[in-house]
């Protein structure tokens, strides 16, 4: 057993080795796209409402009714594990990167251990899991902040089929539960995760560990949890679109959807083989042209699975491969018409676990080739493909390294989806270079002219270069069709304040903060009006508010020093004292608080505060100073307090 666990420590030791060289030039990859949309919505991000994202209704009970928060899906843990992240790591973005590696090694070992037991072939698991964290197809885990659940849902999926076959060969229904809770919680981290009692299936009839009645009743609690689980989301969450409904939105035939499925699941195959046109999604209009060929192709695809399927009899880790690329498939035919604008989509993500399959049949190839052709030829192949697997993902890392760099790519490898420009455009934004942004969103709502994130960002340019009136058209017009987007009543609530009309604009912030009461950005604007009007009772109100949900120190005290130079000393008191508790060492803080004591006459409360300030950091000469003036105001015998 210590040899065993040895070698397995080894395994484990060679992965972690491989996934850092691999992934290397990955850690100093900023925020992209949706990072920033989780980490702004605190229904997501916040610590505060982690238990509540087990609850359908989590937005209701949490009062945020803004559209930004609402979404078709059912995935607690994709919110869980990263705001467990932010709250851990703050804006520290190697750690994310780190961590999700991390996850996607603990990943790659379980799949080492299962095909280890499944196969009884330690090169061929260790070739396959070796493959399976080279290449770049899965480099969205690494390279993409909030994307950790996709290595969760690997460790999962992974862990129920493992699990299973644990408690087959050692007869302990613990482990066959603990299965079962595997399978549940591959659930809670992506809607693909449903074809997992397939695949469980595909192994025990494959392998025929065990056979007839019992391997039903074994399948049979997967399938009921399934079921359950389909019944939860139709009654309380639902799934978006209806497969029925995407005929009629794209106004096509099966045959059509067919040919446009062949060409997306063909350009996903080719980049497992040539790894040049990677994007997170990859999308391309209904195929209305070549349609009976690419039904053809459709069907030929299907009769070579078949065939290799049964010339493979002798080798159940072929036959297993090759069943968990179909099954894989399956949800990917049903969801890849769900968003209209953006035509027939493929996410490599989707195929995140029976990608697998690739990778053991590549495998059993190079050991087929060491076998019975050459081992000196298979060893150059296993080189080559190692090295080119290696510099294509440092290449693909590089892309991943801000947004500007990655939209550029995906805009060029994916011209349809006008979405991608949407996100090029805000990376222009985002740097000022507004007439390039303007261009990009003019061109991502061309195909779609409510694109309402491009509407947003243009009234936003508009705003900022003066032209209050296009601004105030742009945002308008995005409330016609969304009509609970707390982020628009923020602009046009500030847009009012900069035109002197404070009436509407604290009409505006109001309701900003009705949809979302939770969101900072828009308490502080509204504060700043209502301490311009003299709104003394909303002052405390919302200050109250936003002190109780801030907890950056820094935030904290730059928010109490505004209040006490508006004279709202309460507030201000409670914020410095709040900044405190959260980080004892923020040396600014004494700074501002022995100041608001000061100026109040408590000059001995004041010296107090500014020499914990001064123990923080001695060489502070401020404290010094500060301290001396009051000793002096206060009367006291400087000499006999420097003798002290």
């Amino acid at each position: 057993m210590a040899i065993k666990s040895l070698r397995l420590i080894y395994v484990f030791s060679f992965l972690l080795i491989l996934g850092l060289l691999v992934y290397c030039n990955s850690f100093s990859n900023k925020f992209l796209i949706d990072d920033y949309s989780f980490l702004d919505t605190p229904i997501k991000s916040s610590m505060k409402f982690i238990s509540m994202q087990w609850n359908p209704y989590r937005n209701a009970l949490s009062g945020i009714e803004t559209s930004r928060a609402i979404s078709p899906y059912y995935r607690p843990l994709a919110h869980i594990i990263p705001t467990l992240c932010f709250a851990i790591f703050g804006s520290s973005f190697w750690l994310y990167h780190l961590f999700n590696l991390l996850l996607y090694v603990v990943a790659t070992f379980l799949i080492f251990i299962l095909i280890l037991r499944i196969s009884n072939s330690q090169f061929l698991a260790l070739l396959s899991s070796a493959f399976y964290i080279l290449h770049p197809i899965n480099g969205i885990i690494v390279n993409y902040s909030t994307a950790s659940v996709f290595a969760a849902q690997v460790i999962f999926i992974t862990g129920a089929i493992l699990l299973l076959w644990e408690s087959i060969r050692s007869h302990n229904r613990l482990l066959y539960f603990l299965s079962l809770i595997s399978f549940v919680l591959s659930l809670f981290c992506h809607e693909t995760s449903v074809v997992t009692p397939l695949y469980i299936g595909s192994v025990l009839f494959v392998t025929g560990v065990l056979r007839g009645q019992k391997r039903l009743l074994c399948l049979v609690p997967y399938f009921l949890i399934l079921f359950s689980y389909l019944l939860f989301r139709v009654c309380f969450v639902g799934f978006g679109a209806p497969f029925s409904k995407i005929f009629l939105m794209y106004q096509m035939n099966i045959f059509e959807y067919i040919a446009s499925m062949f060409i997306s699941f063909s350009w996903y195959i080719s980049q497992l083989f040539y790894p040049h046109g990677i994007v997170m999604i990859w999308g391309m209009p209904v195929m209305r042209l070549g349609v009976f060929w690419a039904n053809v192709g459709m069907l030929a695809l299907c009769i070579l699975f078949v065939y290799l399927f049964l010339v493979s009899k002798g080798n159940q880790m072929v036959q297993i491969a090759l069943t968990w690329i179909c099954i894989g498939f399956l949800p990917v035919f049903l969801a890849a018409g769900h968003s209209p604008f953006d035509g027939i989509c493929m996410e490599p993500h989707w195929l995140v676990f029976p990608v697998l399959g690739f990778f053991i049949l590549f495998a059993q190839l190079v050991l087929s080739v060491y076998s019975r052709i050459n081992k000196y030829l298979s060893f150059l192949i296993l080189l080559g493909v190692m090295v080119y697997w290696i510099q294509a993902s440092w290449a693909y890392n590089h892309l991943w390294s801000d947004q500007k760099t990655y939209m550029t790519y995906w805009a060029q490898e994916v011209p349809y989806m006008r979405k991608t420009y949407a996100g090029l455009g805000y990376a222009f934004d985002v740097e000022g270079n507004y007439a390039e942004a303007r261009k990009n969103y003019n061109y991502s709502i061309q195909e779609n002219a409510f694109d309402v994130t491009a509407l947003i960002n243009l009234a936003n340019i508009s705003r900022i270069q003066g032209d209050f009136k296009g601004a105030e058209l742009n945002y308008k017009k995005v409330l016609k069709t969304d009509l609970f987007n707390d982020e628009v009543y923020h602009n046009l609530g500030d847009l009012y304040y900069r035109l002197g009309r404070f009436d509407d604009s604290k009409k505006y912030f109001l309701m900003a903060i009705r949809l979302n009461p939770y969101e900072k950005l828009t308490l502080v604007a509204m504060l700043r009006l209502f301490i311009h009007t003299k709104d003394v009772p909303n002052i405390k109100k919302y200050s109250s508010s936003y002190i109780e949900m801030e907890d950056d120190s820094l935030t904290l005290t730059d928010f109490g020093s505004m209040l006490a130079k508006e004279g709202f000393l309460d507030s201000a008191f409670d914020s410095y004292d709040k900044a405190i508790k959260r980080d004892q060492s923020n040396k600014r803080t004494y700074k501002e608080l022995g100041k608001l004591m000061a100026n109040v006459g408590n000059f001995e409360q004041a010296i107090k505060i500014w020499k914990v300030g001064l123990q923080i950091d001695p060489s502070d000469k401020d404290f010094k100073d500060f301290i001396l003036k009051a000793q002096g105001l206060k009367g006291i015998d400087l000499d006999k307090a420097g003798r002290k």
